[in-house]
């Protein structure tokens, strides 16, 4: 349902794409049943986000406005105009409404889903209350049926899941709508039949009108966005902008004073009563006012020198390690914990630098060990004597 002007400048909340939602839309999303605007938007949405992903796919979404144009209108061939082409068709997903009246479009007070496979020749019909809505479903597919040349099956599925309050049927549509679509569609394998039952399927209906709201919401700001973007363009335009501005400004002021100054000789006064300031002083009001232009510049050159700080403390702060390690000799000293302390005060502490030793110390120890070695290991030989007969 496209938006017209006067809804669209007085209560226009979100304009997507054909579809327009108002404030009272989006107040009944969040806890009220739901109206046609907001099933167009979710069927919109999901043509737009997720089916545009398969271009194989030949799915319909049909709107709420022409599934009742399709169940009230007595004219075959206004219908047929009206509605998209489906000789290319798989499977059509309608929402039906048990309104009866074609002149209040808005005396229906439940919703239910009608999936058609077109291929198949079968309707699966979806009701989260019972089957309140069988008769009006049962109507629209004999009524597509005529559209389409071809018999089509109806079939109520007796296990869909069951809404607790009497104001959730619009969101079990859009939930249930999405599942079938991604689930059970579009994400399963062309060869295998696919079971169209929801049997053990549990249905938030609270997190699902939270996540349409965020949804809107999320449009509404991206839209706010581009619209800022066209009008006034990107940040870099807007400082390229008023540099030109102030440069502009800077041109006219220099004119002024030169014809300040010209109008000055031809009257005979000197150039600097009538110049204004001096030319240095106008060169550092120039110099001001450019810099005045350049915001984003200071910002990120202030960011930069930040940054250059922290790397100069920290090249400061390894310097003084470096000149620590260099001074102890590449020890650290650490105070002993408490649980080796008996350890450390049973043997005396050593460094490298005290077992080192010059060359004749190490041959005059080595001299030493050898000869207490040799006094220790050598047996001392007995001395052999004579026996005195």
């Amino acid at each position: 349902m496209a938006c017209s002007p006067q809804l669209a400048l007085q209560n226009s909340y979100l304009s997507y794409y054909d579809v327009c939602l108002t404030a009272e839309d989006v107040k009944s999303l969040k806890n009220d049943w739901l109206t046609d605007n907001n099933i167009a938007f979710w069927e919109e949405y999901l043509e737009r986000e997720t089916l545009s992903r398969y271009p194989q796919a030949h799915i319909v979404l049909l709107r709420p406005s022409m599934t009742f144009l399709l169940m009230k209108e007595p004219d075959a061939r206004l219908v047929r105009s009206a509605l998209p082409d489906f000789n290319k068709t798989t499977h059509i997903f309608l929402p039906i409404n048990d309104n009866v009246s074609p002149e209040k479009p808005d005396a229906g007070s439940h919703w239910s889903l009608l999936l058609v496979s077109v291929l198949d020749g079968v309707a699966f019909h979806y009701d989260s209350m019972n089957g309140v809505n069988y008769p009006e479903a049962h109507f629209a597919t004999r009524k597509l049926s005529e559209m389409l040349g071809r018999p089509i099956k109806f079939v109520h599925l007796e296990d869909c899941p069951q809404q607790a309050n009497g104001n959730d049927c619009g969101v079990f549509v859009c939930l249930l709508m999405r599942h079938l679509l991604v689930k059970r569609l579009l994400n399963a394998n062309a060869r295998e039949k696919v079971s169209m039952s929801m049997g053990g399927k549990m249905v938030d209906a609270h997190g699902g009108r939270k996540e349409m709201l965020r949804i809107i919401e999320n449009l509404r700001k991206e839209g706010e966005r581009r619209r800022s973007a066209t009008r006034y363009g990107p940040a870099t335009d807007f400082d390229e902008l008023l540099h030109k501005i102030e440069m502009e400004r800077l041109g006219e002021k220099l004119q002024k004073r030169k014809s300040k100054i010209r109008q000055a000789k031809l009257n005979g006064e000197s150039p600097g009563a009538a110049d204004g300031p001096p030319p240095e002083t106008q060169r550092n009001i120039d110099l001001e006012a450019r810099a005045r232009t350049t915001t984003a510049s200071r910002v990120s050159s202030n960011k930069q020198a930040a940054q250059a700080k922290i790397m100069e403390r920290k090249l400061r702060k390894a310097r003084r390690k470096a000149d620590r390690d260099r001074f102890f000799g590449g020890t650290e000293v650490r105070p002993p914990t408490t649980r080796s302390s008996s350890r450390v005060q049973n043997r005396a502490p050593t460094t490298r630098a005290a077992t080192t030793m010059t060359a004749p110390a190490r041959q005059a120890s080595a001299k030493r060990k050898s000869d207490t070695q040799s006094s220790v290991d050598t047996p001392t030989p007995r001395r052999c004597t004579k026996s005195s007969k």
